[in-house]
């Protein structure tokens, strides 16, 4: 059978296209083989691994779980099956993944690095940085591990040691540079800590053009136009109401790197708010109105006919509120920060119609410098190309105004430049919105002890800051799309 599978010549295009990251295009090859071979370990880690990359997270535990289950001997699934389970916030079997790995390979570097991300994660950092420093004594052979291990050593004092690390990875040639993606964003990130910007500026380009993907500008701009002709008053005016909808909800929208994780973590630190973090359920019912089979948000409900009768209203608002958790139903209110539920909002506004939205905006060069320096998991083909992040921009701006005109859902802007020049008259501002009273700990969110997952995890842990205001000066020779897009942004 494995003679086979390894005469197959779908498989080695496959593994072509996985290990280059066109994970979209390597799911269609590796089904059937799956299909032929149901208990290859290996096929189902590939695949897991692409439905990671895809952002389906649920059928990327799936996938690895069996991986696990046909060779229970091998740690690699262990490894991506708590990258997995931490993306959804199930942090137990997260580390119970991460242990079992390492009870199989006993300092194997990938596992240590995943703990080591963990621990940083759930903000244990004594703990990350001690094991941080043993595997550092130990050393270290591989690219990945070293961005997770050099992290912590730069937080306990570190940052001369942690740099040179990484680059001495980033610049060993027996490593392609698939193998360094996460190792340059990293180098990138310390470098402009200690101010040393134009060797920033290399290594974050560095890894954007070792991952960039096709992606259509004028597609992009001809989808928002198709959902702002679909999307009018009196089509959402057609649409019958739910029977029963969900009425404590709050969506925090935007683009990445806007200031959603800030916003949330301001109401979460209020003591009658339940906050929920990056959800896909809203992407979910627009998946399943349009009948496909995964979660991702490129799944757009652009059709208002799909919600034409009061059985298909009623399911999509039972869906939608069956997601939310138990604490979170007995919460006043309830958050979902998925920044790209930005597209969903007709969506939103049929299905549960008393829903609050918070709209976050940044200066527009820092919002796409922002998302070009992140190593973002799932499907952001646009960002890795300054021009193309300044088109999704302003297609972003044109739907979101559309949306104001439009729907009844209220929307408050909220302007990360004014949080920062005055945060307790903002965040005021933002908690009489969610329709609560004030609360005192909403001002020193940064000592709100909850777990958050996305790249802002470090900054939501600190007060208020200004650095990350007109950030873009700094690399100012090398944005010039972004200022040809946007001027100085204001």
């Amino acid at each position: 059978m494995a003679t086979d599978l390894l005469s197959d010549p779908r498989l080695p295009r496959a593994h072509a296209l996985f290990e280059s990251g066109r994970f979209a295009e390597a799911v269609p090859l590796y089904e059937p083989l799956i299909q032929a071979f149901p208990k290859h370990w290996g096929l189902r880690y590939s695949m897991g691994c692409c439905m990671l990359g895809l952002g389906q997270v649920d059928r990327a535990i799936t996938e690895l779980k069996l991986a696990a289950t046909c060779n229970p001997k091998t740690p690699s699934p262990m490894i991506e099956l708590a990258r997995a389970y931490s993306l959804k916030e199930q942090y137990a079997p997260a580390r119970m993944a991460i242990e079992r790995a390492l009870a199989l390979r006993p300092d194997w570097e990938p596992a240590v690095a995943s703990k080591v991300d963990l621990l940083a994660m759930l903000g244990k950092d004594d703990e990350a940085i001690a094991l941080a420093r043993a595997q550092f004594a130990r050393g270290l052979t591989e690219p990945n591990a070293a961005a997770s291990i050099a992290a912590p050593l730069a937080k306990a004092g570190q940052r001369a040691e942690a740099i040179a690390l990484l680059q001495r990875f980033a610049d060993d040639p027996k490593f392609p540079e698939s193998q360094k993606v996460g190792l340059l964003y990293a180098l990138g990130k310390m470098l402009d800590k200690v101010q040393r910007y134009d060797e920033a500026w290399a290594a974050y380009q560095r890894a954007n053009e070792s991952v960039r993907k096709p992606f259509d500008v004028q597609e992009h701009s001809a989808f928002i136009d198709r959902m702002i002709n679909a999307w009018t008053p009196d089509a959402l005016a057609a649409l019958p109401k739910p029977s029963k909808p969900a009425d404590n909800l709050i969506f925090i929208v935007g683009m990445p790197r806007s200031g959603t994780s800030l916003a949330e973590q301001i109401l979460a630190s209020h003591p009658q708010l339940e906050a929920g973090g990056e959800r896909d359920h809203l992407a979910k019912v627009s998946s399943e109105l349009l009948g496909v089979p995964d979660t991702s948000q490129t799944y757009v409900l652009a059709n208002p006919a799909r919600l034409n009768d009061q059985d298909s209203v009623d399911r999509a608002a039972r869906s939608l509120a069956s997601s939310i958790p138990p604490k979170a139903r007995r919460a006043a209110r309830f958050t979902d920060k998925m920044p790209g539920n930005w597209r969903h909002l007709a969506l939103l506004q049929t299905i549960a119609p008393n829903a609050r939205v918070i709209w976050c905006r940044r200066n527009p060069i820092d919002t796409c410098l922002s998302c070009y320096f992140q190593n973002f998991y799932g499907p952001h083909p646009w960002r890795n190309t300054l021009a193309h992040s300044a088109a999704v921009f302003k297609d972003h701006e044109r739907m979101m105004r559309h949306w104001q005109r439009t729907l009844s859902l209220p929307i408050m802007e909220l302007v990360y430049e004014d949080m920062v020049r005055d945060q307790e008259a903002q965040s005021r501002r933002l908690v009489e919105f969610a329709g609560l009273e004030w609360d005192d700990a909403c001002l020193s969110f940064h000592q709100t002890d909850r777990v958050v997952r996305t790249s802002s995890n470090e900054q939501v842990r600190q007060p208020m800051y200004t650095s990350s205001v007109k950030r873009w000066k700094n690399y100012e020779k090398h944005v010039g799309p972004l200022i040809e897009a946007f001027g100085d942004g204001d």
